[in-house]
This record gives C-alpha cells, sequence and structure tokens, in this order.
C-alpha cells in the first residue's frame, strides 16, 4: 500500500488537492465538540473506574474527529489510516468497558463478546454489497449491536439511557444511509452527503457514553465477577 497515493472516495473531492473536501473536513469539529462537552460534564465527577473509562472514551471521541480530518484533508494512505484506527479502537473500547463496567461481566466472557462482535461485524460485510454499500458495510454489525445495547437497557429497567441508546440507533441508520448513498447523488448534489454521516456519528458516540456514564445508577450493587 503506498501511504501517500491519493484517494478519492467521496463525492465531495474532485482533485487530490490539500483541503479539497472543506464540508467533510469541517464536520468532523462535531466529534471534538461532543468528546469536550463529555469531558466538561465530567468534571464533577469523584474519582471512580467509570469516571476513568468515560474519560478515555471522550478523549477517544475527540480523537476519532481529529483522525477524520486528517483524512478528508490529504486523502492518501497514511491519513486513512488515521481514521480508521481511532474508529475501530473507540467501538472495541466502549465494549470491552462496557462487559466490564455496565453488563458486570468477567474478562473472559467480555473477550468472548468482542470476538463475537468481530466476526458478526466481518460476516455481515463480506455478504454485503460492496459497490453499493460505499464502506458503510463494515458498520452493520456495529448497528446491530447498538440496537441489543438499547434493549439491554430496557431490560434493566433505565427508561433514561434506554432512550438515548435507541435515539444512537436511530442516528446511525440514518448516519449509515448518507454514507451509503454519497457517490449515488453527486450528479444532483455535487457536495455528497458524507458531512452528515460525520454529524450524526458525533451526535452517536456522545449518546452512547453519555448513556455509559450514567448507566452506573442501575448497576452500581453489582459485585464483578473475574473470567
Amino acid at each position: 500500500m503506498d501511504l501517500f497515493a491519493p484517494l478519492d472516495l467521496y463525492c465531495e473531492r474532485t482533485d487530490a488537492q490539500f483541503l479539497s473536501e472543506p464540508l467533510n473536513l469541517i464536520s468532523n469539529l462535531a466529534f471534538i465538540l461532543a468528546g469536550a462537552l463529555l469531558l466538561k460534564q465530567l468534571k464533577t465527577a469523584g474519582p471512580s473506574p467509570i469516571a476513568t473509562s468515560a474519560r478515555i472514551l471522550s478523549w477517544q471521541v475527540i480523537v476519532v474527529g481529529i483522525g477524520s480530518a486528517l483524512f478528508h484533508s490529504f486523502a492518501n494512505g497514511w491519513s486513512k489510516i488515521c481514521d480508521v484506527i481511532p474508529i475501530g479502537l473507540f467501538i472495541l473500547s466502549y465494549l470491552w468497558l462496557f462487559c466490564r463496567k455496565i453488563a458486570v461481566i468477567g474478562r473472559i466472557y467480555s473477550a468472548f463478546a468482542l470476538t463475537a462482535f468481530a466476526v458478526l461485524s466481518l460476516t455481515i460485510a463480506s455478504l454485503a454489497d460492496q459497490a453499493r454499500s460505499n464502506g458503510g458495510q463494515f458498520y452493520f454489525g456495529t448497528w446491530m449491536t447498538l440496537v441489543c445495547l438499547a434493549f439491554y437497557f430496557a431490560g434493566r429497567g433505565d427508561p433514561s439511557t434506554w432512550k438515548k441508546m435507541l435515539a444512537a440507533s436511530i442516528l446511525f441508520s440514518l448516519s449509515i444511509t448518507m454514507r451509503t448513498i454519497d457517490l449515488t447523488i453527486c450528479d444532483t448534489w455535487p457536495y455528497g452527503t458524507h458531512e452528515f454521516w460525520h454529524l450524526f456519528n458525533a451526535a452517536v458516540l456522545y449518546l452512547v457514553v453519555k448513556s455509559f456514564i450514567e448507566a452506573p445508577q442501575i448497576t452500581i450493587n453489582a459485585r464483578t465477577r473475574k473470567g
């Protein structure tokens, strides 16, 4: 892989020049804002494993925005790596911390959950129509997991968190749709729709981390089982 070869993957980009995707670049500010808001809300939180984990996730949200901004500025191999890795790390970190801190299950079962998620995501991605999905196929497993987490919170009897996760699931559905149709509408809308992928996803990450912060209220007395 040539780390400096230009990549043209989205409707808004019309050449290989730096900053050829201004809307896709600027929309990444939404991630930085979401992470900053979460960190601000955590300022009053006392020292606890939940608060520490939430701060890690909040900083990861900011890094996702920075990595994506780099890719939509330079649009080449190395900047794509900067874009993809933070997203993957956030998803895996969130699932791991959810299993350990919220669902309160041991390390072995948590590792099994992450493995099952990876297998599910890769299987669905391999079965999807690559051309039509436009990269969205790699997130279908994440969407399914979000829906499952929403039902988990519903089963725990926490309406506030359940509603946030349900809203995140709906927003992620719209987000994937925006990513998928980006290249198909270039003739009618040359700016594309990928910027909405960023805006919706920033809201999704805010909601899932916010749910993580609030969820301990219903599991605070749970005893962690060692795996």
